[in-house]
């Protein structure tokens, strides 16, 4: 899949830990082409997609805060337009 943008919750984080640091040691991928950070996309603060057909690889390095409030964010957001589905997690 080759994507249209690269988003991390934290630029600092992915390039020190997240995956994208073996690209950057490859030479395969530049700091420079990060267009932002996910709380600037789920701010909407930075344009997310801008076309129906675009792809963004985003990259979530653990920053658990993040990765629940944008969890959250998108649960919103799909129950107010009609998108996504729910998936049983367990028991309940």
């Amino acid at each position: 899949m080759a994507a249209g943008k690269y988003v991390p919750d934290s630029i600092d984080a992915a390039t020190a830990s997240g995956e994208p640091h073996h690209a950057l040691e490859a030479g395969l991928l530049d700091v420079g082409s990060v267009c932002g950070e996910l709380p600037a996309v789920a701010s909407v603060r930075l344009a997310g997609r801008t076309a129906d057909d675009e792809l963004i690889a985003a990259d979530l390095t653990g920053l658990g805060v993040q990765d629940a409030a944008v969890a959250a964010l998108a649960d919103r957001l799909g129950d107010e337009h009609g998108a996504g589905r729910d998936v049983p997690l367990g028991d309940s």
